[in-house]
């Protein structure tokens, strides 16, 4: 795929949803992390995926529309993509009317993840940085743990695609809650299996529902706009970058930097020659140097 997202063949250059939209670039809206003595110290991050590590969210729209559209529903891809992030029990009654529990509604459920997987999975990439954002943190100290709104069997598949699995020491899906996001259900499990508090964890997410299902568990939001919400969308959030590279690159003056006085704290480790030509690129250059899709304004509402 010559985008990351989506093999020509399959591509409506007429969609709101086109890789081809381009929009400005916003300044990145950054309050830098200043703990004093008694700010608690931070030990670990709570990562959602789709979006977040990988990018899937035009996938995963594209896969509900067709399934949906088997069942005689007509859903505008825009209004799909504003949704994604959201437990797909959520997106059938918001999008469509329909609950999993019907016929219809489970049909529908069960051909978005069989068409994800046969049409979209193989061609998905990771977003730009993730790994070596990813890498920066484990070399901090802080654990990693991921909550996302996937479906327990395609959680894996997506870690290996975005090439992180191996740095991940939890995984909380959407089969380890009652409710799914932006409930807090999926991200209080999540903590709960990394055995920290709230004012010891931040989220990194990418969609209006990460930052209010973070918000409900007491739990502060770093975003990445790089699935094509605006900055104003996640406002929520602590911050919001364009991308995983964009956090690394600012990586020291972020909320994710440790404080040097905590006891314990490793040493910044050296970084690897693929890391510094990573950030120098994204200085000089933006995203795109760095073979990302170009940050678009918006996810047009459809």
């Amino acid at each position: 795929m010559s985008d990351g997202r989506l093999p020509p063949e399959l591509r409506d250059d007429t969609s709101p949803l086109d890789p081809g939209y381009h929009g400005e670039r916003h300044a990145v809206s950054l309050e830098p992390r200043l703990p004093g003595e008694d700010a608690p110290r931070l030990r670990g991050v709570i990562l959602d995926v789709d979006g977040t590590l990988i990018e899937s969210n035009e996938a995963h729209a594209r896969a509900w529309h067709e399934a949906l559209a088997e069942q005689g529903v007509d859903v505008p891809l825009g209004r799909l993509q504003r949704l994604i992030g959201k437990g797909g029990d959520k997106l059938l009654a918001e999008a469509a009317g329909l609950s999993e529990d019907d016929k219809r509604g489970r049909r529908a459920k069960e051909r978005r993840g069989e068409r994800f997987r046969q049409r979209y999975l193989d061609g998905l990439r990771p977003t730009n940085g993730a790994r070596a954002l990813l890498e920066r943190m484990r070399a901090d100290g802080l654990s990693l743990g991921v909550a996302s709104s996937a479906e327990p069997g395609e959680l894996q598949a997506l870690l290996e695609k975005a090439g992180v699995a191996d740095l991940v020491q939890t995984q909380t899906s959407s089969g380890d809650a009652a409710h799914s996001k932006p409930d807090p259900d999926i991200v209080t499990a999540a903590l709960d299996r990394l055995g920290l508090g709230p004012d010891e964890v931040l989220m990194l997410g990418d969609t209006p529902w990460d930052v209010e299902s973070a918000a409900r568990a007491g739990i502060r939001t770093i975003a990445v706009r790089c699935s094509g919400w605006d900055v104003a969308d996640l406002g929520g959030a602590l911050a919001v970058y364009d991308d995983p590279a964009d956090i690394l690159a600012r990586y020291e003056l972020s909320p994710f930097a440790l404080p040097t006085e905590v006891e314990g704290r490793p040493p910044t480790p050296e970084p690897t020659p693929e890391t510094e030509a990573l950030v120098a690129l994204h200085e000089a250059h933006g995203p795109d140097a760095t073979g990302a899709a170009s940050t678009r304004d918006e996810v047009p509402a459809s």
